[in-house]
């Protein structure tokens, strides 16, 4: 189960610090006490490094060719002071392209390790990257994407990923954005900071819906009676993810199984909420907001573009009126939402924050037969033909809403 290595003092051979890789799910059982105070100890981890949500999401990560690696370091005095998670995993068949990730990578909007604020971290850092160093002997690729410029390893990637690594070529490049805002004052105070055309549309849209259907917000917190609305969560999602041309994230049943456990252990947990907007006894659109360590994070929601409500912009409306009840929740300072640059969010979020890809790959014929993939299929996925062929999605049609203003989540 494990793979053990230890700084030793010489005079007396007792542990001062200890390194332990965890290959099996095992793990986050064992480790689930200390992870949950090193997540206290920790400032900068997010709800996408908790315990709650990696130990879920390993169950998308289970396949024949991928093994998990939980890097974990201990303190001298016994302390988890670093949790470092990812997965190794073989591309291209028979080919076998060894590489390294993190895990979850699909599924989580930023990743990073985690980190104790009163750890040695210089000695933590370079077990770490000791153990990186002779784990890049077997791979071809080091790739870790979705870094915050925050994030401890964007910090300290050059002590992680020395640029001297042998046979090795490091790169780091922006790849994506995220935007947010902090949370100040009041939601009054959040309005005069939006553009006057922005200000105008949600009270003009807001009035307009309210006179001509009748209106429910509702707030969920914890699984109870749920189930009903993740049905129509996946349901709506999976429509408009169709009708802009992509597969959506519940296109299995398998996942859709996985997703409404998690979701639903997020809810009990405390850590999730869900949103929605009913308009004549109808739902019309749900948001799934993460609530962790004093920040809301936006993460998926589904809508309904029905052209009689969809005039009205109700994704727009419904998640004004989360950024509201967040300003009345005295605990949180930050509203994130999310990964992607999606227009809605120029409107309602002035802060951005560039996501970073940090990789390390070995010179040789496999590298580049993967980056060259890599590449044809990042072109595949936006060819309207193989959209139609392959993935069976339908072409993108243009709802009747006002661009930038639909309010969907990021998806």
């Amino acid at each position: 189960m494990t793979a053990t290595d230890a700084i030793t003092h010489a005079a007396t051979k007792e542990p001062t610090r200890q390194r332990v890789v965890y290959e099996d799910a095992e793990a986050f059982d064992f480790l689930r006490d200390d992870w949950l105070e090193l997540e206290q100890r920790d400032s900068r981890c997010g709800i996408f490094q908790s315990h709650a949500w990696l130990s879920h999401i390993w169950a998308f990560e289970v396949d024949p060719h991928r093994q998990m690696q939980l890097v974990t370091v201990r303190g001298a005095d016994g302390r988890l002071d670093a949790v470092m998670p990812l997965v190794t995993e073989k591309r291209l068949g028979p080919v076998g392209v060894r590489v390294m990730r993190f895990l979850g990578r699909g599924f989580s909007d930023y990743q990073d390790i985690l980190l104790a604020d009163d750890c040695d971290r210089d000695a933590t850092l370079k077990l770490l990257a000791d153990w990186l160093a002779d784990r890049m002997e077997r791979l071809d690729l080091l790739e870790l994407t979705k870094l915050q410029e925050g994030t401890h390893l964007w910090e300290h990637r050059h002590q992680l990923l020395p640029e001297e690594m042998p046979r090795c070529m490091s790169e780091a490049q922006a790849d994506d954005q995220s935007r947010y805002f902090p949370i100040e004052t009041d939601f009054d105070a959040y309005l005069m900071s939006l553009s006057k055309p922005t200000r105008k549309n949600y009270r003009r849209y807001w009035d307009r819906l309210n006179k001509a259907h009748s209106i429910q917000l509702r707030t969920l917190a914890s699984s109870r009676g749920v189930d009903e609305l993740l049905d129509e969560l996946v349901r709506l999602h999976q429509n408009r993810q169709a009708e802009k041309g992509q597969r959506g994230m519940f296109r299995s049943p398998k996942r859709i199984e996985l997703f409404t456990r998690l979701f639903k252990a997020l809810l009990d947990e405390g850590t999730m909420r869900l949103h929605v907007l009913e308009v004549d006894g109808q739902v019309y659109n749900l948001e799934l907001v993460f609530y962790y360590k004093h920040t809301a994070t936006a993460y998926n929601g589904g809508m309904d573009h029905h052209p009689e409500v969809a005039k009205h912009s109700p994704g727009f409306i419904a998640m004004m009126k989360i950024i509201e009840e967040a300003h009345d929740d005295k605990q949180l300072t930050k509203f994130d939402l999310g990964q992607g640059n999606e227009d809605y969010k120029r409107h309602i979020a002035r802060y951005i924050q560039s996501l970073h890809r940090l990789s390390c790959t070995r010179s040789g014929l496999r590298s580049r037969l993967d980056q060259g993939c890599h590449t044809l299929l990042a072109w595949a996925q936006q060819n309207a033909v193989v959209q139609r062929l392959y993935f069976g999605v339908r072409p993108k049609s243009t709802p009747g809403v006002i661009s930038g203003d639909d309010g969907e989540g990021q998806g």
